[in-house]
């Protein structure tokens, strides 16, 4: 009488742990499920302000491109020292420029 006892011990506390690995299981499934969706819903988040700021971006660069070519001429010849007809050219002196 006394293995039958034991054995039925043996068997509950088999029984017992595989429930709670069943259980543990399924909780470490069930939050790292949750962890993924976070994750996607991140991602998904900082996709769309990549995209936001991507379009941003493009309208700048098209800005620079894009720059009046007449202003762009006239920066340069007056960095060369040119200027018009009718202009005086004033030279500052001032220190530190």
């Amino acid at each position: 009488m006394g293995t039958i006892v034991k054995k039925r011990k043996h068997s509950v506390f088999v029984l017992l742990t595989a429930v709670a690995a069943v259980v543990f299981m399924l909780f470490v499934l069930v939050y790292t499920q949750s962890d993924v969706k976070a994750q996607q819903e991140e991602l998904a988040a900082l996709e769309a302000e990549l995209s936001s700021l991507c379009e941003e971006n493009a309208q700048y660069d098209y800005i620079l491109n894009e720059a009046d070519a007449v202003e762009q001429y006239e920066y340069q010849a007056r960095e060369l020292g040119y200027g018009y007809p009718d202009e005086t050219k004033v030279i500052d002196v001032t220190p530190g420029n």
